[in-house]
């Protein structure tokens, strides 16, 4: 089959730019549309998260006296976690020197008498005390020594006095470790 064509090329030209051109428009138009539906989808979604960001926000403005009530007590807490701590370490030390002193008690003598008694360290104590007699004293030490309680005695400076005829008195200082 052939197909003649009577119409003149300008005319010819003239349908054919003319199509062109709906053509482009067409795909513009349809670009536009494109765009303007993205547009539209993404501020759907802006809009979307901008009230979930609201929402958030008023769950937070409603939770906030929550929170700091929970701060509140954990402050609380902590400040009765630490005077608990401060009670159990003096519980500690008070049955510490209970002990020493019981100790001390069932190992000292008739003829000793204690005249001060101080802490030297961790677990070591500086005693000062006075007796009768020098036997009296090495009675004293032999009794601590005997006392698995304590530990490494040192007899520190002896000094006796004699007070009239009959009264002898030594006084002397001793260091020892006790073991708790």
């Amino acid at each position: 089959m052939i197909i003649i064509n009577l119409l003149p090329p300008e005319i010819i030209e003239k349908r054919k730019k003319r199509e062109q051109t709906i053509f482009i428009v067409s795909i513009l138009l349809l670009y536009g549309m494109v765009l303007s539906g993205i547009w539209l989808y993404l501020n759907m979604k802006k809009l979307n998260l901008q009230s979930d960001i609201k929402k958030i926000d008023e769950e937070i403005a409603s939770l906030q006296p929550t929170l700091e009530r929970i701060k509140q007590i954990e402050a609380e807490n902590a400040e009765i976690n630490r005077r608990l701590s401060v009670i159990q370490t003096l519980i500690k030390g008070r049955f510490k020197w209970v002990k020493i002193l019981e100790e001390i008690s069932k190992t000292i003598t008739p003829e000793i008498w204690l005249s001060s008694l101080s802490p030297e360290g961790e677990d070591s104590l500086s005693l000062s005390c006075s007796g009768f007699s020098n036997y009296s004293v090495a009675n004293f030490i032999v009794a601590l020594m005997e006392n698995p309680f304590f530990s490494n005695i040192t007899l520190g400076e002896v000094l006796s006095s004699e007070k009239g005829e009959e009264e002898k008195i030594t006084n002397f200082s001793l260091t020892l470790k006790y073991n708790l």
